[in-house]
């Protein structure tokens, strides 16, 4: 049979990286990374615990993504929540990047500026190419 493994408390805290950012000429930074996964396995349980994982991070100049959530995962009924909060958070700065990859899956112009209200201030440079055929 297939091998069984489990890890239990995994965590980051202060993790950091840097993207070099050559098509924008730029670096995009996040810092302050702490991750926290309660278990991952390869197997079920019987129990019928409640698990918290979590993810926050800064971004850039310091903005704070938080992500909090609340498993179930051995249930009959399976629940699971989360919950989102983005402390000053300018997305702005991928507009390009989303641009790009929904128009290879066929957005239209107009569906892009619809989901990204931001892409008009780029003028041309909506399109990053990085996905060209």
């Amino acid at each position: 049979g297939k091998a069984k493994f489990s890890f239990s408390n995994i965590q980051i805290e202060g993790g950091a990286f840097a993207f070099d950012d050559q098509l924008k000429q730029g670096t995009q930074k996040i810092s302050d990374i702490k991750l926290g996964v309660p278990f991952v396995a390869s197997f079920e349980s019987s129990e019928e615990v409640w698990v918290q994982p979590h993810f926050s991070a800064r971004i850039n100049d310091g903005s704070l993504i938080e992500m909090q959530g609340k498993v179930r995962p051995f249930a009959d009924l399976r629940e699971a929540g989360l919950e989102v909060k983005l402390d000053g958070l300018d997305l702005t700065g991928v507009d390009q990047y989303a641009a790009t990859l929904l128009k290879w899956f066929g957005a239209n112009d107009s569906q892009l500026n619809t989901i990204l209200p931001n892409l008009t201030n780029f003028g041309s440079a909506r399109d990053l190419g990085f996905l060209a055929a």
